[in-house]
């Protein structure tokens, strides 16, 4: 990939958790540990979001790349350009997607990792079902056992799962397009999911949690409490990837002044302020966020009922490695 994927920011990857949060406490109506658990560790789970941005993908150049490729899906090599087909749920289903999409298009295949490979094409779904499955485990072991490292574990575990559902309720997550060049649009990405974001108040998360509680996608999902991890992320890609030409006609109508240019160079193209759109895309963005919150808190609630509702009431906080202070010294 050619630059850093950040979807939302740091802003909106906590309001996505935020909102999963109340969710949770919204619908448990007979509150369980787990519910409390998660109201406790609120701020928390919104600073450990982050994580796989603000630190994961800062490490040397190797580790980077393959982080990168946990936060995206290139829709477009699976399931075409015109018509849309239901994702793949196995590795090996989505590995025999990408040999069949390279046969029809070996000139754009050769030596190009975003299309021939399943790092480039991307691993999320992968990187979501592998937190899922480890945090069944952490939770199942609750009920033979206590301690403080499970608690942070699962702390982890949950926290980081949210930043890659986030991720994936932002369309330009989900296709080769991401950052809109192949549409002279270049460089929607970090103005769309950053700088637009970065421009809504407190009200912004009232309204992601109204649209969240009113809409309630997930019970749309057909037998959803029957559906693997992966069917389920697997939706909220197929969910995303159809709204990008919304997102794009929204840059165009609203903020787009000046297309981008490819020659020798690549020249980003030129917007209003992000200021000036607020409004536009406020909805849209809205509506996306809901969503992943709606998934986040499906999964969470699945991984605490797949693990047999152990009594967390108990479970130990996250624990910080503490700062001794260096101005004096200790019993003196």
């Amino acid at each position: 990939m050619a630059q850093d994927l950040f979807a939302w920011g740091y802003n909106g990857h906590a309001t996505v958790t935020r909102v999963a949060s109340e969710i949770i406490a919204k619908n448990d109506k007979r509150p369980s540990s787990f519910m409390h658990f998660i109201k406790r560790n609120s701020g928390t789970l919104e600073h450990l979001s982050n994580i796989p941005d603000t630190y994961w993908q800062g490490r040397d150049d190797a580790k980077r790349f393959n982080e990168r490729s946990n936060h995206y899906l290139n829709s477009e090599v699976l399931v075409g350009d015109k018509k849309y087909r239901k994702l793949p749920k196995t590795k090996k289903s989505y590995l025999k997607l990408i040999k069949n999409y390279c046969l029809k298009h070996q000139a754009e295949c050769v030596d190009n990792p975003k299309r021939n490979t399943l790092v480039g094409v991307g691993r999320v779904v992968f990187r979501i079902d592998q937190i899922m499955t480890e945090l069944t485990k952490k939770l199942r072991l609750m009920h033979k056992k206590k301690n403080k490292d499970i608690g942070t574990d699962i702390l982890v575990l949950m926290g980081v799962l949210s930043h890659y559902v986030g991720d994936l309720a932002n369309p330009l997550h989900t296709t080769l397009d991401y950052d809109g060049w192949y549409r002279d649009q270049g460089g929607i990405h970090k103005f769309f999911e950053v700088k637009v974001v970065e421009t809504y108040g407190l009200s912004f998360d009232q309204q992601i949690y109204e649209l969240a509680i009113n809409n309630n996608v997930v019970a749309t999902i057909p037998f959803i409490h029957k559906k693997s991890s992966i069917e389920v992320v697997n939706w909220l890609v197929e969910n995303s990837f159809q709204q990008l030409e919304q997102l794009f006609k929204i840059d165009r109508d609203c903020s787009l002044v000046k297309p981008s240019q490819q020659s020798s160079i690549r020249i980003p193209a030129k917007r209003k302020r992000p200021e000036s759109c607020t409004q536009a895309y406020r909805q849209f963005i809205a509506k996306q966020m809901s969503i992943g919150s709606s998934v986040l808190s499906h999964l969470w609630m699945k991984a605490y009922k797949d693990s047999g509702r152990p009594n967390i009431k108990k479970l130990s906080y996250y624990h910080h490695k503490v700062l001794l202070p260096s101005y004096f010294k200790l019993n003196k």
